[in-house]
């Protein structure tokens, strides 16, 4: 048979609302009667600690307080270790990064300029249709069945998810933007050009 403890069968009194009650886990350091007492006994307590005048974060007496303030972590203010631009504080990008927006931006460009490319190569580095490879810019990336795959985040339109091509090569075609505009086109309407017309002035 079960022997229950001193504390266990004593009513207890609320240390936030006054009430006594009866805990019903078993708890020696039971001190509040319900989770709403617990939480605004704890709210009045984070309240009345000392907080720090520059950060507003709460201070101790044991541990050193590390401030969060711009001011303080920075008085010189902070510089872009790429390009040595005086760096905007107030705006959280820069605030945590070593280097400005501006190169940050540039960097990821570069980096997807150059995995583009490379994707282009591995496709042959011309139009798949006609044969075009003067200028990369002008060579797109064409779904085969359309964009119906939801494991890849995709916009409404613009370009294709590079890392959908990287895992899934076999879904595209590389098209010059004329040839992708033509089979893009010929899925909708007829792939035959409409006869010339004559368009006078009345027609507007």
């Amino acid at each position: 048979m079960r022997t229950y403890r001193h504390w266990e069968h004593v009513d207890r009194i609320c240390e936030r609302c006054g009430i006594s009650y009866k805990p019903e886990r078993y708890v020696k350091k039971t001190r509040f009667c319900s989770n709403k007492c617990r939480s605004e006994a704890l709210v009045q307590l984070s309240k009345n600690l000392p907080r720090c005048d520059k950060c507003g974060r709460m201070t101790s007496r044991i541990h050193k307080h590390d401030c969060a303030s711009i001011e303080v972590r920075y008085p010189n203010g902070k510089f872009c270790k790429k390009c040595g631009r005086k760096m905007r504080l107030y705006k959280i990008m820069e605030r945590q990064r070593f280097s400005c927006i501006s190169c940050y931006k540039r960097e990821v460009s570069i980096r997807r300029r150059g995995i583009r490319r490379k994707l282009i190569m591995q496709f042959g580095g011309a139009c798949q249709r006609c044969g075009y490879h003067r200028f990369e810019g002008a060579l797109e990336f064409h779904h085969i069945n359309g964009r119906m795959d939801n494991e890849y985040k995709w916009r409404k339109s613009g370009p294709v998810n590079l890392r959908e091509v990287i895992d899934h090569p076999e879904r595209f075609n590389l098209f010059c933007s004329n040839c992708h505009k033509e089979v893009e086109y010929s899925k909708v309407h007829s792939p035959t050009l409409m006869p010339p017309q004559t368009i006078s002035s009345r027609d507007f």
